[in-house]
């Protein structure tokens, strides 16, 4: 597989056809190890400008991702490999759902398309989680919204003090349901 390095952790794939075997998962692993926000995107879209965006992306267990919503763009996300919960959130940060995740093997939900703009996060809850994503483009950074009551993703010690609090408002949130 051709790859044209975009940044230190989004790949873009440079070939017509775009083949991936474990073999360039693997090594998508290993360069999650290596990058300092433990995430690594494979784009299969020639650039930000496609109206399709279609991505693997391979995230790394303590792997934070700021809550956000994308303004004016769907989102689906299909598991490959590894286990999550997706946290969609109301607009002043209380959980509104919770979607436990797996890959089809694992009796787990494995696909989820969100139409509307709701601030949404990923906890991975195994060693890999590796998804394909596909939204719409073009891509604009002002098309997505952070949540002003989470941590910034650089501010690595409140991020990782954010995951362990909403491990436990998913505990309480998930009791509650049943």
């Amino acid at each position: 597989m051709k790859l044209r390095e975009e940044s230190k952790n989004v790949y873009y794939v440079t070939e017509d056809i775009v083949k991936i075997s474990h073999k360039d998962i693997d090594l998508f692993k290993d360069k999650t190890i290596q990058d300092n926000l433990q995430r690594i995107r494979l784009c299969s879209h020639k650039d930000v400008n496609d109206v399709i965006h279609e991505m693997i992306i391979a995230l790394k267990k303590t792997t934070y991702i700021r809550p956000h919503k994308h303004i004016n763009r769907l989102e689906s996300f299909h598991v490959l490999e590894g286990k999550a919960s997706v946290v969609i959130f109301h607009d002043d940060g209380k959980i509104k759902d919770v979607i436990d995740m797996g890959d089809y093997k694992s009796g787990k939900k494995f696909y989820y398309k969100m139409f509307k703009p709701y601030y949404h996060t990923v906890l991975v809850n195994s060693d890999f989680l590796i998804f394909q994503e596909v939204t719409n483009g073009p891509f604009k950074k002002s098309d997505t919204e952070y949540a002003s009551w989470a941590p910034e993703e650089s501010d690595k010690n409140f991020g990782k003090k954010y995951i362990e609090r909403l491990k436990k408002d998913i505990m309480i949130f998930s009791s509650k349901q049943t």
